[in-house]
């Protein structure tokens, strides 16, 4: 079975446990590093995002929440997804995310159709990856000051209230609860309007962008800051490397760090270069560029200290089979196949 095969049935199963296991009785509790919205009905895990920003999830704890003891269900819950993260580091994107494996099938539908995926420009790719960090702020300034009697107290939830999995997701099971304007107050009538709005970019963006969502997501930024635990990472070796840019190509988050190759006029000693993590900032742990590189063991994939993949010429080549007839027409590092 091929990786990228197994992914697909990894992506499926965990998206059946997560968006319905809770109506069989599975609770894979509330530290999830991936979107398992706690806003569908019956689902079978939380988010940690919908934690980290509740008053007992650490971000908006006062002294009242400390005392009580509910600070050491915040610290077990905080340890859990960083053990978790530590795991599968970015891989949680790529394999288990269910609204990951929504965007994919919209990127499918867009294939069917045979329309040509949007190109950004490198300026406007710095601007939308810019954002998710301007949501993981919001995410985590809002709960302190909410505590701190600066912000209103129907923020509670700032980013649910907000994402646009909190619409999209009940969405697939049926149920509309969100489908509508809050005219509570102005704060939920703002909330709800711009979850609308944010929903209705994100469905459009992700026909039209491979896991374009990806790119907004504060829990890749979440996920990131514990990069130097990930037990599963994606290694390159330099000296290998022919830069025919295979890797960029397929890459979903438009990650440039796997193309370059040893510059051929350098003084440098190939053979005393280290291989380098391109498990970096953005990475979906999808492992594409693992297996299109095209050549023999310039990219591995490696859990701890065992290598459990090498690229390999002959995998590349029924990796990349279908791909290249429909988009023959398209040239440079910075186009997808």
């Amino acid at each position: 079975m091929s990786i990228r095969t197994f992914r697909f049935l990894s992506q499926h199963v965990f998206f059946l446990i997560l968006t319905f296991g809770g109506r069989l009785g599975v609770s894979l509790g509330p530290s999830l590093p991936c979107l398992s919205c706690p806003y569908v009905v019956g689902c079978g895990g939380i988010c940690y995002l919908r934690f980290l920003q509740s008053p007992m999830g650490g971000l908006g704890m006062n002294w009242a929440v400390l005392s009580s003891g509910r600070g050491l269900a915040a610290l077990a819950a905080l340890g859990l997804f960083i053990a978790l993260v530590a795991l599968l580091g970015q891989s949680w994107c790529g394999w288990t995310c269910p609204f990951g494996l929504v965007q994919d099938y919209a990127a499918r539908l867009r294939n069917k159709l045979r329309i040509r995926e949007a190109i950004f420009t490198e300026r406007t790719m710095a601007f939308i990856k810019t954002l998710k960090y301007v949501c993981f702020g919001y995410l985590v300034s809002t709960p302190v000051l909410i505590t701190l009697g600066a912000a209103h107290p129907d923020l509670s939830l700032p980013y649910c209230a907000i994402c646009p999995v909190k619409l999209i997701m009940p969405l697939l099971t049926g149920d509309t609860t969100y489908l509508n304007l809050d005219f509570t107050n102005p704060v939920l009538l703002t909330t709800s309007v711009v979850l609308m709005i944010f929903s209705g970019l994100v469905l459009v963006g992700m026909f039209f962008k491979t896991r374009f969502f990806c790119l907004l997501c504060p829990m890749s930024v979440l996920i990131g800051l514990f990069r130097p635990l990930y037990l599963l990472r994606v290694l390159k070796r330099p000296q290998a490397c022919l830069g025919c840019g295979n890797c960029r190509r397929v890459c979903p988050a438009d990650i440039d760090k796997t193309t370059p190759a040893i510059d051929p006029g350098s003084n440098c000693n190939p053979a005393l270069v280290k291989p380098v993590t391109l498990s970096t900032s953005g990475c979906q742990g999808c492992f594409n560029c693992a297996q299109c590189c095209a050549t023999d063991g310039s990219l591995a994939i490696k859990y701890g200290p065992w290598a459990i993949f090498n690229s390999s010429r002959r995998y590349a080549a029924r990796f990349l089979k279908g791909r290249t007839a429909f988009f023959k027409a398209l040239k440079g590092p910075g186009d997808r196949l």
